[in-house]
């Protein structure tokens, strides 16, 4: 009997020493912090806010800067094909689209999404994440940090028309090795 409960209190205890080595792998992963944000109006991100309450749910990951692969310039196919199907459009918007992606920006969390969990991301953070060379484990290190979220949120810049009655600016999603897509929104 004796013999049984040493072998059993030797089991507990072996088993304690090896949940409590395990190793965690958030204790190595170091701290990010966002960079300073730039000023953007409060117009803009509820015009951002807008967009991510109608399409997402649940943590949504957005990239702190915005991006600056523009898609719609004068000489796109996006660029014809919205001035073909919106005859109204005020070619100003246009001028003012690509004059403020000129540059990449910083948001800060002025986002009005009261369901919705809002997390910004940095360049750096993101560079942390993606360095393996398995891009695959990268998305897997991503969702183990992010879990629940729709993947990593980026935006352009919002141009708008002279009298601000037009806006226009794109969004995209990356959410694994091979899964992505983007929008132009214009409203």
């Amino acid at each position: 009997m004796t013999t049984i409960k040493v072998f059993t209190f030797a089991l507990i205890i072996s088993s304690i020493c090896i949940l409590s080595c395990k190793k965690d792998s958030s204790a190595n992963r170091p701290e990010f912090k966002l960079e300073q944000a730039d000023y953007l109006s409060q117009e803009e991100y509820d015009i951002y806010s807008l967009v991510i309450n109608e399409i997402y749910t649940d943590t949504i990951v957005i990239q702190q800067n915005t991006n600056t692969d523009i898609e719609v310039s004068k000489d796109s196919y996006f660029y014809s094909f919205l001035s073909d199907s919106n005859p109204n459009i005020d070619s100003s918007l246009f001028d003012n689209y690509i004059l403020q992606n000129d540059t990449s920006y910083c948001f800060s969390n002025n986002f009005k999404c009261p369901d919705l969990q809002i997390r910004l991301i940095s360049t750096s953070e993101l560079q942390y994440i993606f360095e393996g060379q398995d891009i695959n484990n990268d998305w897997d290190k991503f969702y183990i940090d992010y879990p629940n979220s729709n993947g990593i949120i980026n935006f352009t810049r919002i141009g708008f028309n002279k009298n601000h009655t037009q806006a226009i600016f794109e969004i995209g999603r990356q959410y694994g090795s091979l899964g992505g897509e983007g929008q132009i929104v214009y409203l």
